[in-house]
């Protein structure tokens, strides 16, 4: 699902990000080692691609890569 740019700020703030700064990348290693945790992988899955997005920060990349149509099995 697509969110916009108000629900991503705020999802931001709420995992402790700033919305002025970018993911770091030991932030990155450690949402990605929650998401490993995660008992359900497509959940997992979802959190992951989010943060991956989230580091590279990139609306351009984001509108392109939601796009691309996911299966999971």
């Amino acid at each position: 699902a697509e969110v916009g740019a108000r629900e991503r700020h705020q999802q931001r703030r709420a995992r402790g990000w700033s919305s002025r700064s970018l993911m770091t990348r030991e932030q990155l290693l450690d949402a990605t080692r929650l998401c490993a945790a995660e008992g359900d992988p497509e959940i997992a899955h979802g959190r992951a691609d989010e943060a991956l997005l989230e580091f590279i920060d990139d609306e351009e990349i984001r509108i392109a890569y939601e796009k691309v149509e996911k299966w999971y099995a």
